[in-house]
């Protein structure tokens, strides 16, 4: 397992997750709004990260809500 983080929560998730399944295990919620594109996800460097992209262990993820 690897350890990322959802908006500074730790989420446990196998290497060959995504950034999807980080979001799913971190809230059912969250991952229906970013599904339904009511928010995107970003890094810590405040770029838009693709939701099938890969995950590394350490990796910081944020939750922003999609402009209307």
């Amino acid at each position: 397992m690897i350890t990322v983080y959802v908006d500074g929560r730790a989420v446990q998730v196998p290497p060959s997750m995504t950034v999807r399944h980080a979001i799913l295990r971190y809230d059912q919620k969250v991952y229906e709004m970013l599904r339904d594109g009511i928010c995107y996800v970003t890094d810590d460097a405040g770029s838009e990260v693709d939701p099938e992209g890969a995950l590394f262990n350490g990796m910081r993820l944020f939750v922003t809500e999609a402009a209307n």
